[in-house]
């Protein structure tokens, strides 16, 4: 399913308008169902598929929305047997794929929860009786809308907000551990989630690839029960999609590549050589390319509003080759597969093997921010403050200092979950997608994996030759090919990160942008005023912007002004 929405009797004008509105935009109505005091809409992906309902055995209904295979089934053959296992508590977890919300219903009453780990994103205001998998859906419901001043600093600088927080205080996220009860009111409860069985740290190399490659093949054997012939791989030259390749090759499955780049690119080069060399079709995609006679359409950016749902992670304003190259990844039916949090294999944050204060985490990751930029309602010992919290929130903790395990955790649970979870929603809007790394069954125990067989790849790149030895035998972008340990340059290059401290890493984002980087045309005052005042009232509360040096991050301010002018928000 490309979308739902829920929404109280109350509302039903509201209701209707974005009814029209969805379907003018090329999501096609599905079903219309009356729960309790609420009414459910859902609505087909972009590429026409989705829109999953079951009419189940006890008289109860369920949708889908977002993707689901399970126990090797797509689509409603796997929504009837995934809510039979439910029934009777028998799921096979180990079975589950996809990123997801489900919903449950009767006559009268409704359950809405999401995949297991929430990478799926749904948001609400239970008090206003509205929930949806549309951030735009929320803002078109809602009576009124009002800033929230921490979420506007977390996206800005980070591309998204944490937690159950968003840049507005009506609308939040639901929690991965909760469900949403429709009826005659709307309520939030805990889920229950059994406590995890303790397993003892495994550290020897062998046994860690006998393990990982054994979770790899079953997901794998799975995907190809059910989209054998449709699946593409975005490619590229290093490790995550040569191992997402190497699944799919290991479970008997020849996909289609596609690359991003030009020609002479590394990328682009590596992915000729294994491609030629495995007999796959390949794809090179310059987006640039794709923008054509729309690059600065307003009609063209209007649209691409509604099908990004109000914002994406580097802002709404765009050339419009980012609708086209997701759109065409659908063509004929193609499933494409996404390598999101293949670092988990990896070490991705590359801080030393030690326990940690969370500020040192939040110092070494998430401080990619101008505090000169900033007005006066910018507080750093806030900002932090409120990212500790979500870590420690994500983590079951209230300690202030934490063992390197559990800053390992924070890469699925917090980066993937609501970084790389938005753009899952994203994705899904448009068509059938994959990401075959964002699973509970492969992420199980990776934290726990000795930091020195992840560091420069080193387990993934056995994984890669273990599921399929061709593969690790071709160059990668990084210079050298899986099948070889990394060179000295290689290891010295990461070392120096690594050894790079927190208070360092903090200042590094300000003195990359110390000056200002040239803005595409699509970030033009002339190409905005399109869209908005150019005044920008609402963020120069925020920003001083003639100092936001960065583009992206530009990008992300005015796609606040745009949202908070066309919906009149207050503070």
């Amino acid at each position: 399913m490309g979308a739902f929405f829920i929404a109280s009797h109350g509302a039903d004008a509201r209701s209707r308008t974005l009814d029209a509105a969805h379907r003018a935009r090329g999501f096609a109505l599905v079903q219309k169902i009356a729960v309790g005091g609420h009414t459910l809409f859902q609505y087909r992906k972009l590429d026409g598929h989705g829109g999953i309902f079951a009419d189940l055995a006890d008289g109860s209904f369920a949708f889908l929305v977002g993707q689901l295979i399970y126990r090797g089934r797509i689509g409603e053959d796997a929504l009837r047997h995934y809510c039979l296992d439910l029934a009777q508590e028998a799921v096979h977890k180990d079975r589950v794929i996809g990123q997801f919300a489900l919903l449950l219903g009767s006559d009268n009453t409704l359950r809405l929860f999401t995949d297991p780990m929430g990478f799926y994103q749904v948001y609400l205001d239970a008090e206003a009786g509205i929930a949806s998998s549309s951030f735009w859906a929320m803002l078109e419901l809602l009576n009124g809308v009002s800033i929230d001043a921490t979420g506007i600093y977390q996206y800005a600088w980070n591309g998204t907000t944490f937690g159950g927080r968003t840049f507005v205080k009506e609308i939040r996220r639901l929690p991965p551990d909760a469900e949403v009860i429709v009826s005659e009111r709307m309520a939030i409860r805990q889920r229950p989630i059994p406590p995890a069985s303790p397993t003892a740290p495994i550290t020897s190399l062998g046994e860690l690839v006998d393990i990982h490659s054994a979770r790899l093949r079953g997901l794998f054997s799975d995907l190809a029960n059910g989209f054998n012939g449709q699946l593409r791989v975005s490619f590229s030259g290093g490790y995550d999609s040569r191992l997402i390749l190497a699944g799919l090759r290991a479970a008997g499955l020849r996909p289609a590549l596609f690359v991003y780049g030009r020609e002479g690119d590394s990328d682009v080069e590596v992915a000729r050589q294994v491609a030629a060399g495995e007999g796959l079709a390949l794809d090179v995609v310059d987006k640039e390319s794709l923008a054509g006679a729309a690059a600065l359409s307003s009609r063209r950016q209007e649209l691409d509003f509604i099908r990004f749902d109000g914002w994406k992670v580097d802002g709404i304003f765009d050339d419009g080759s980012d609708a086209a190259d997701r759109q065409s990844r659908h063509d004929d039916g193609g499933v494409p597969l996404n390598g999101s949090l293949g670092e988990i294999y990896r070490n991705f944050f590359y801080i030393p093997d030690r326990p940690m204060p969370l500020r040192s985490v939040v110092d070494s990751f998430f401080s990619a921010y101008a505090p000169a930029a900033c007005t006066e309602r910018f507080s750093a010992r806030s900002y932090a403050d409120s990212l500790i919290h979500v870590f420690q929130e994500a983590l079951g903790t209230q300690t202030l200092r934490v063992a390197r395990s559990q800053v390992e955790r924070l890469y699925p649970l917090v980066r993937g979950r609501y970084w790389a979870g938005r753009d899952v929603n994203l994705n899904l809007r448009f068509g059938r997608m994959l990401f075959p790394f964002m699973h509970p069954q492969l992420i199980a125990d990776t934290a726990e994996i000795p930091i020195a067989l992840k560091n420069h790849g080193r387990l993934e790149a056995q994984l890669i030759e273990r599921l399929a030895p061709s593969l690790a035998a071709y160059p990668s972008s990084y210079g050298y090919r899986f099948a070889d340990p990394p060179p000295l340059r290689h290891r010295a290059r990461s070392w120096l990160t690594l050894f790079r401290p927190p208070a360092l890493r903090r200042h590094a984002y300000r003195l990359r942008f110390a000056r200002r980087r040239a803005f595409p045309a699509y970030l033009a005052p002339s190409h905005l005023a399109c869209f908005m005042d150019m005044e920008m009232p609402y963020m120069r509360r925020f920003f001083h912007l003639e100092r936001l040096h960065d583009p992206d991050v530009f990008n992300r301010v005015a796609t606040l002004e745009y949202l908070f002018q066309r919906y009149n928000a207050h503070e």
